[in-house]
């Protein structure tokens, strides 16, 4: 009985100095596939917006870029940082993305905007700037995804991640 107490009072006292011993986390990162971004152009419908094996969004027409929101959840006030992984495989037009912070009442507290600057079929990545937050403010990334150029595979949207500082 001496014994199982001791045991126990030793966890309690290992476990206890374990959680206040441990650092507090600096940065918390949340991120998404590239599949939970939507159409914000409005003469492109879900017929021209197609997904991949990876989870990542395409653009499948061969007339029309296509504008496309990407939301992300936030736990705090905090500024974040962002970045999206990409490909772009158009020779002559980027990607373009906005990572915007929005104050509830609608007003635009910050933006950062990125561009892939050339073609290339790896996954790369889009890194963004610090943005300012507040209180409840939205938080996504805001992008355009070239069309479909005739001989080339499609340009997508992997992936996107938002970190808050």
């Amino acid at each position: 009985m001496k014994l199982n107490k001791l045991i126990i009072t030793g966890l309690l006292t290992s476990s206890a100095f374990m959680l206040v011993a441990q650092p507090a986390a600096a940065r918390d990162g949340k991120a998404y596939s590239g599949s939970a971004c939507v159409s914000m152009t409005p003469s492109i419908n879900s017929n021209n917006l197609g997904l991949n094996g990876r989870g990542g969004i395409i653009n499948i027409s061969t007339t029309k870029d296509v504008r496309v929101v990407c939301p992300a959840v936030r736990d705090t006030g905090a500024s974040i940082t962002g970045r999206v992984r990409l490909v772009d495989n158009h020779t002559t037009r980027d990607i373009e993305c906005i990572l915007k912070s929005i104050s509830t009442t609608g007003r635009e507290l910050g933006r950062d905007t990125q561009e892939s600057s050339s073609s290339f079929t790896n996954v790369l990545p889009l890194n963004f700037n610090r943005v300012r937050g507040a209180g409840n403010a939205a938080i996504y990334f805001e992008c355009v995804i070239p069309r479909l150029e005739a001989g080339r595979l499609h340009s997508e949207i992997v992936s996107y991640e938002i970190t808050e500082l």
